[in-house]
C-alpha cells in the first residue's frame, strides 16, 4: 500500500508542473518558475561578457531551492517525467568554454546520496526542437549558450521581470494568507 501511495503522490507531484499536454506544461512550468530561468541566464551572459551585472566577477552562484522550484525548472526547461528529488537534491547548470564558444551543460541529480562521483553525471540537452521529454530519454550534449538562452526565453517564454510574472500571475487576495497552510 505504501508503493502505490508513493507512485500516486509523485504522479501529483509532475502533474503539477506538466500538466496534462504540451499546453498545460508550458503555462503552468513557467509561472512556477518564475524569474530562475532569466536569473540563470543573466548569470551566464555576465561570466560570458555580454553584460554587465552584479554576477559579472562571480566563479560560481548557488540557489538554494525547495523540490517544487527544482521539478518548475526541468518543467519550465522542456523535461517531464523526471524523478522526485530527494533532500538536497541539485540540478546544476554549467557554463564552458568549447571551441571559443560558450555552451550550457544541464545536469540533474535527484538524490546525491547515490552519486560517487558528479563527473559520472551526465549532461542532458533540452528538447529546443518543441515539445517536451522525459528527462532519461533526453539527448546527452550541451547547448550553445544562445541556443539555451533563446529556448528559455523566447521560446518558453519565461519571464524577464518581475512586474511582467506578477501581471500574468494577477491580482493577490488581500484577505488570503499565502505561503502559510491555507486550508
Amino acid at each position: 500500500m505504501k508503493k502505490k501511495a508513493t507512485l500516486l503522490s509523485n504522479k501529483n507531484k509532475l502533474l503539477k508542473y506538466t500538466g496534462n499536454n504540451d499546453g498545460d506544461q508550458v503555462e503552468l512550468s513557467r509561472g512556477a518558475a518564475g524569474l530562475l530561468p532569466f536569473h540563470i541566464c543573466s548569470y551566464f551572459n555576465a561570466r560570458a561578457g555580454k553584460i554587465q551585472n552584479r554576477y559579472t566577477k562571480k566563479k560560481i552562484v548557488f540557489y538554494s531551492a525547495h523540490d517544487n522550484t527544482i521539478m518548475a525548472l526541468l518543467s519550465q526547461m522542456g523535461f517531464k517525467e523526471w524523478t522526485i528529488p530527494n533532500f538536497a537534491a541539485v540540478v546544476i547548470a554549467e557554463l564552458h568554454v568549447k571551441d571559443d564558444k560558450y555552451h550550457v551543460a544541464i545536469k540533474y541529480v535527484p538524490d546525491p546520496s547515490l552519486i560517487k562521483n558528479l563527473k559520472e553525471v551526465k549532461s542532458h540537452k533540452l528538447p529546443v526542437q518543441g515539445g517536451h521529454v522525459a528527462f532519461d530519454k533526453a539527448e546527452e550534449g550541451m547547448h550553445t549558450l544562445e541556443e539555451f538562452e533563446d529556448y528559455l526565453m523566447n521560446t518558453r517564454k519565461s519571464f524577464k521581470t518581475e512586474e511582467e510574472w506578477k501581471e500574468w500571475r494577477g491580482p493577490l487576495d488581500p484577505n488570503k494568507n499565502y505561503g502559510e497552510g491555507d486550508d
